[in-house]
């Protein structure tokens, strides 16, 4: 830190509100979560102008929604494998978007990969291999890039 900027600390009762809305996965309104956790409502709104408390309120959120990847995922494997399972794809496909950091950035070109070289280039990054490829003759990663086969 430089100069004479404190890192911001949540209080207790910032830190009561944030547990409370994330034991509810953030279904209830602020109103009620306030009650809940005897939190003056117009206090909640005040937070936000405390410099510190938006990015950390933020960053929480982000945090508890990409813990919930894998029960986003169960709900997206159960309607594809069921048949008449209730709920959309398209709010699924959001927030996999949103949080799933192994698919973000992807382009075109790499949701366009097969199944083998998706797995060719994880193999390839688990080892630190270019290509999954072991010895001397390796080949720089991008190389092939370009060809057709």
């Amino acid at each position: 830190m430089s100069g004479n900027k404190k890192a911001f600390c949540p209080t207790t009762q910032m830190e009561d509100l944030l547990a409370h809305m994330q034991r509810q996965d953030y279904d209830c309104t602020i109103t009620d979560a306030c009650k809940a956790v005897g939190v003056c409502r117009r206090n909640y709104y005040r937070w936000f102008d405390q410099p510190g408390f938006a990015q950390w309120w933020v960053q929480q959120q982000d945090r508890h929604f990409a813990m919930a990847i894998g029960r986003v995922q169960a709900a997206m494997l159960k309607a594809a494998t069921s048949d008449g399972a209730p709920g959309s794809t398209s709010d699924r496909k959001l927030f996999l978007e949103r949080f799933d950091t192994r698919r973000n950035g992807r382009g075109k070109s790499a949701a366009s990969k097969t199944f083998e070289q998706e797995l060719a280039d994880l193999d390839a990054k688990a080892t630190d291999k270019p290509n999954g490829r072991a010895g001397k003759n390796k080949t720089p990663p991008n190389a092939e890039e370009g060809t057709t086969k």
